[in-house]
């Protein structure tokens, strides 16, 4: 049987009574985020009222439930972790086989996607794994949302293979500085050096351009760039940004969002999505609705308050409703725990809807 008793457990520590609270503010800047440092919208999206209709549990549900509940971390994503800080690390100049080491890693890496991205879409939005180097696992989670967009976007395996190499290279013009690393989060005069990052990269694979191909260096060199024109480093516009490059730099910002940095708490999913589409002059409106239809305005694994006050986590995407995923009740409207799973599948459902995301401490 299911443990619903551990993964309760599990997220008990996490629920806010002040779920509208905000981390602290900080005015430098974040490599990945808007230009100018912004709040999450205050609007909320329409509820819904329909008349309730509980989803029996499927074998494809309870995998779902089994991916949340039972969830370890993924071989294969520590795998990707590890082959972003064996590269990084390695002296390029002297090992010209280097990229050829990861081909079969990102190959696995699209292969798994392709098959059920739910593991993987699950690993890239939960913490940074103990133990581990966080700029290695951000790298490696703009990996698999980019990977996740492009299939949304209708890219076959080989583009997708190319385009998952370029988000493992999107960074690696920091590869030598490791403050830049450590950091994310710069003075203005920092910043200016950040800024030369994506050139510095360009200039470090330009050797490879043979294995590579041209249109993965260029993603990388314009992965900063955005669609207004107000991007970095040559505030190029619109259709003349390679779209790999507006994947993965859209994919860096939701990356950024959904993960804590030490001077502010992580956004939930539903501020995260709000900061998006608050900056939707920047980004392809066609990439946004994708990434909202693949990954959901509440993506698995997210725990949720619904207007009942019932808490639960979410277990699966309806991608013609992201607003309204399914979802397995942990807790009633009084805050006891349930022995037995309840799925409520919400785009079925009801009077019911999800009032917010239950918002951890930091």
């Amino acid at each position: 049987m299911l443990n619903l008793s551990s993964l309760l457990n599990k997220f008990k520590n996490k629920i806010n009574v002040h779920p509208h609270e905000e981390g602290p503010k900080d005015n430098r800047r974040e490599v990945g985020m808007p230009i100018e440092p912004q709040e999450p919208v205050k609007d909320e999206f329409p509820n819904e009222e329909q008349s309730q209709k509980p989803a029996p549990l499927s074998s494809h549900l309870e995998k779902r439930l089994k991916i949340v509940i039972e969830h370890t971390v993924n071989p294969l994503y520590l795998e990707l972790g590890a082959g972003v800080k064996d590269l990084y690390s390695a002296d390029l100049d002297k090992s010209l086989d280097a990229f050829d080491k990861v081909n079969s890693l990102l190959e696995k890496t699209v292969d798994a996607i392709l098959a059920d991205a739910d593991e993987l879409i699950l690993e890239s939005l939960s913490e940074y794994p103990q133990g581990q180097e966080p700029f290695y696992f951000h790298v490696a989670n703009v990996c698999i949302i980019s990977a996740v967009i492009g299939q949304g976007a209708g890219y076959e395996r080989a583009s997708l293979i190319e385009l998952i190499t370029a988000a493992f290279l999107h960074d690696i013009g920091m590869k030598h500085d490791k403050a830049l690393q450590d950091s994310g989060v710069y003075s203005e005069k920092d910043f200016e050096s950040v800024k030369k990052h994506p050139v510095i990269a360009a200039e470090i694979l330009a050797a490879f351009r043979k294995r590579l191909g041209q249109k993965v260096i260029e993603a990388v060199l314009q992965e900063h760039e955005r669609v207004d024109g107000s991007g970095y480093p040559m505030g190029l516009k619109d259709g003349q940004i390679n779209e790999y490059a507006q994947i993965i730099g859209l994919a860096d910002m939701y990356e950024a969002c959904m993960h804590k940095r030490p001077y502010r708490a992580k956004y939930t999913s539903l501020e995260s999505i709000k900061i998006i589409l608050k900056n939707k002059k920047i980004f392809s409106a066609r990439l946004v609705k994708i990434l909202i239809e693949k990954f959901g305005i509440f993506p698995i694994g997210t725990l949720v308050r619904l207007n009942t006050k019932e808490v639960g986590v979410v277990i699966s995407a309806n991608q013609n409703a992201p607003a309204r995923p399914v979802v397995n009740i942990i807790s009633d409207s009084y805050g006891k725990e349930l022995k037995q799973p309840k799925i409520m599948n919400l785009a079925e459902a009801s009077v019911n809807y999800i009032d917010d995301c239950v918002k951890e401490h930091v």
